[in-house]
């Protein structure tokens, strides 16, 4: 029995050993695991941080340009106007320039007027401008 006893508790410490040396080393791997996947993580987020700051500039870019074409269309728009109004006859600008300032006469009314009135100065705008047109061609 003795024999028994002894060879159980020398079995114990070895496999007591063995366990805690696997202790050890199974610990270590976890720790550079750990500094792996926090690694990884940072890496991620730098390059996540980067992709963003990429399209934050893209759109302000973007926006840039097409702020910019609008306004080039309506500067085009407007020298095209200033061109036909130019070539107009004496009588024919004279009626173009009554219709300008009567229609701002309305624009300034619209903001005041019952919804009644509007209505009617809404067509009579509507008609104004029809012919704002013709005279232009």
């Amino acid at each position: 029995m003795k024999k028994t006893v002894l060879f159980i508790g020398s079995l114990m410490v070895i496999g007591g050993l063995t366990f805690s040396s696997c202790s050890k080393s199974t610990k270590e791997e976890a720790k550079e695991t750990a500094e792996s996947a926090a690694q990884d993580v940072r890496d991620a987020a730098d390059a996540t941080g980067k992709k963003l700051d990429n399209v934050a500039s893209d759109i302000k870019e973007g926006a840039q340009d097409v702020a910019s074409d609008v306004k080039d269309a309506a500067n085009n728009a407007s020298a095209k106007i200033d061109e036909k109004v130019s070539k107009l006859n004496q009588s024919a600008k004279a009626e173009y320039e009554s219709l300008e300032k009567e229609l701002k006469r309305i624009n300034e009314d619209l903001k005041n007027a019952t919804a009644e009135k509007k209505a009617e100065l809404q067509k009579t705008k509507e008609r104004l401008e029809k012919r704002k047109k013709e005279i232009l061609g």
